[in-house]
């Protein structure tokens, strides 16, 4: 805050007068040089409080109007994700039927597609009978797989849809796209249609490369492509893929006792379908990096190897 003799035009002091109060800032005023931002103006029209805002160079005036006008909204006012909030819907759970019993659920449920939601959002004993399970998942031996080989079915995941931009998209500067296309690598179109027009293909994964700090829905590795439809592949192939394959047995969930209800807990209850489907799109909207800064993306593909 500044003290000392200020000038302010008469309409702009009862304004102010006439709009202040304990929240914020009431008036801006600036000639697009210096910006002053006036929290009050007595009754008598003879004293101002304000604060001089930091040259434009330092905040954009645009900036330090949007956050004055954002202050005094309600929280959440600009949230853009509100249609991400899922509230289940189904029948009443029945209180006189029983839950399935522990041997049941863990002898025939496999993934957290196989859970029903609106059960998990509305039952506390259906939630501590999945951590239960979860538990008994997260105890097995890790299956060792480096030299495993699989049998895939080309594009066997089923995308529910892309992701849309809420806004246009600016072009790429040209300095960026100098940059992806020095610092690409070889491409193998021929291979890519192939695998496009294929209906099953096996690989062989090489080396683990899973990060120990991760969540536990995937593992990664490095792999090599042995056969497309049954035929080996010619020179014109890339010699080592990454594969990430994708299980949600024993992924870290968050418990419900972090979370003010179920249904909010069941905001960050995720599949491997989720997890996939994300990554899906994240690929598609930076097609244009692939093979530069971005890695060559062939697909999201089935395989079963237990």
């Amino acid at each position: 805050m500044e003290d000392g003799p200020f000038s302010l035009p008469l309409p702009v002091a009862q304004y102010s007068l006439h709009h202040s109060g304990s929240e914020g800032n009431q008036i801006i005023v600036t000639d697009f040089s210096t910006t002053i931002l006036i929290n009050h103006v007595d009754e008598t029209l003879t004293t101002v409080n304000c604060e001089v805002a930091p040259s434009p160079s330092v905040v954009p005036l645009r900036y330090l109007l949007a956050s004055y006008i954002q202050q005094p909204l309600p929280s959440g006012y600009f949230d853009l994700d509100t249609d991400d909030f899922i509230v289940t819907e189904g029948a009443p759970n029945n209180p006189d039927f029983p839950l399935p019993t522990d041997e049941d659920i863990f002898t025939t449920l496999h993934a957290h597609s196989d859970f029903d939601r609106y059960t998990l959002a509305n039952s506390l004993p259906a939630v501590e009978q999945f951590f239960r399970w979860k538990t008994s998942m997260q105890a097995r031996p890790k299956p060792v797989l480096v030299g495993t080989a699989l049998q895939a079915k080309s594009h066997g995941f089923q995308p529910r849809g892309q992701f849309q931009p809420r806004y246009p998209i600016e072009p790429l500067p040209e300095d960026t796209l100098a940059h992806l296309r020095a610092v690409a690598r070889t491409t193998f179109p021929q291979f890519v249609q192939l695998l496009n027009h294929s209906q099953t293909f096996s690989l062989l994964l090489d080396e683990e490369l899973t990060p120990s700090e991760g969540t536990g829905y995937a593992r990664t590795f490095s792999c090599r492509i042995v056969t497309v439809d049954g035929q080996m592949l010619s020179d014109n192939a890339p010699k080592k893929l990454c594969l990430k394959l994708f299980d949600d047995s024993a992924a870290s969930v968050p418990g419900p006792a972090e979370s003010p209800s179920l249904t909010m807990w069941s905001q960050n209850f995720y599949t491997a379908e989720d997890m996939i489907h994300n990554e899906m799109n994240v690929y598609n909207r930076l097609e244009f990096a692939w093979g530069s800064v971005v890695p060559q993306f062939y697909g999201a593909h089935s395989v079963s190897y237990f």
